[in-house]
């Protein structure tokens, strides 16, 4: 059983019971009658939401390139992010990385590079798009887009 049939399950029961049943009744009724389930996914959204935050500061040690005080004059962040045989980042210490960490990270770095280039590529092409109907003028860009054809 998972969080929403509990719920389901307790809206149920209070609605056969009573003429009407509240939002919380019906939170109050599941947690009373299956507790194991909300403990479960409670532990599941701490995880979560721990692993995102893991994430976010591997990922920012990675990339923070001024605070590496591990080898001062050095531009290099304090920890190297290279890609495993599994998809997963693994993060390495600068100090403790090898040749094949630092040229695994720079592939890493220029893969980003690549596809923040084709990301920019993308929005010019499409402000050239529009530059016609929108340079030198106040339109907002869905009033451009219309101009040409665009939108709905």
């Amino acid at each position: 059983m998972n969080v929403a049939e509990a719920l389901r399950h307790a809206a149920d029961v209070l609605l056969d019971q009573n003429p009407d049943a509240s939002a919380n009744e019906v939170v109050n009724l599941a947690y009373e009658q299956h507790s194991e389930v909300f403990a479960t996914e409670a532990q599941r959204l701490v995880a979560d939401a721990a692993r995102r935050q893991a994430t976010k500061l591997m990922s920012k040690l990675s990339d923070n390139e001024d605070s590496q005080p591990v080898l001062p004059g050095l531009k290099l962040p304090s920890t190297i992010a290279v890609e495993a045989d599994s998809g997963e980042f693994r993060y390495v210490r600068l100090d403790k990385a090898d040749w094949t960490v630092l040229e695994r990270g720079r592939v890493v770095r220029e893969r980003n590079a690549h596809r923040a280039l084709a990301k920019l590529d993308v929005y010019r092409d499409a402000a050239e798009t529009l530059r016609p109907e929108m340079e030198g003028t106040s339109r907002t860009v869905l009033e451009a887009a219309r101009r040409i054809g665009l939108g709905s």
